[in-house]
């Protein structure tokens, strides 16, 4: 009688043992998939970055164009005023 019982607890044991490996795997994927989003979604933040700071570089460089026009565009008018001076 007493094996009988000792019986049904080990298969009972070894059932709930087999149960918690299943979680600890599913957990462990769980885990996995989360370690992947993350790489993923840091991987698209650091893109966003750089193509941010390529779009300002560009702004910059645009700014400093208008800048150069705008100073040729007052040496001209400098020099007309300068013209209409001497005359």
């Amino acid at each position: 009688m007493w094996k009988l019982r000792v019986e049904e607890l080990v298969k009972e044991v070894s059932r709930q043992n087999g149960v918690i490996s299943d979680k600890d795997e599913e957990k462990r994927e769980a885990i996995r998939q989360l370690c992947y989003s993350l790489e993923y979604y840091r991987s698209r933040y650091r893109e966003l970055l750089k193509l941010k700071e390529e779009e300002l570089n560009k702004q910059k460089e645009l700014s400093e164009e208008e800048l150069f026009k705008l100073k040729i565009q007052i040496e001209k008018s400098e020099n007309r005023l300068d013209n209409v001076r001497e005359e």
